[in-house]
């Protein structure tokens, strides 16, 4: 299991994302902080945390370009 994680504010993290082959996870309360410096409690999930695949960027608009008159 791999997890992705961004510092906040206050020595919490937010928990990106997790990757691996199992159905089911255990994630930890914490995790390890760079430098010995302690843990990091995880105190928020990511909105695609757990997501089968990586969400993809925007893909071109279908209708055709955008004007003032359409906004």
């Amino acid at each position: 299991m791999i997890l992705d994680i961004l510092p906040l504010a206050g020595g919490t993290a937010r928990l990106v994302r997790v990757y691996g082959g199992e159905p089911c996870v255990k994630l930890p309360g914490a995790v390890p902080a760079p430098e010995g410096e302690g843990q990091w409690p995880i105190t928020e999930l990511g909105d695609y945390c757990f997501s089968e695949k990586p969400r993809g960027l925007p893909g071109p608009e279908k209708s055709g370009p955008r004007t003032a008159s359409s906004v």
